[in-house]
C-alpha cells in the first residue's frame, strides 16, 4: 500500500520537475533571477 502511494507521489513530483524545467531551464532557482525574468517579460508585453 505504501509503495503505491510513494510511486504516485514520485510521479507527481517528476511531472512538476519537468514543467519547472520547461519554464525555467536547468539553472539554479534563485529569487533574484526569477524577479529579473518576470520584469523582462512584463517590459516586452507593454
Amino acid at each position: 500500500m505504501f509503495t503505491r502511494i510513494k510511486k504516485s507521489v514520485n510521479s507527481f513530483l517528476d511531472k512538476i520537475a519537468k514543467q519547472n524545467e520547461e519554464l525555467y531551464g536547468k539553472r539554479k532557482m534563485d529569487c533574484c533571477n526569477l524577479n529579473n525574468q518576470n520584469q523582462k517579460k512584463s517590459i516586452r508585453n507593454k
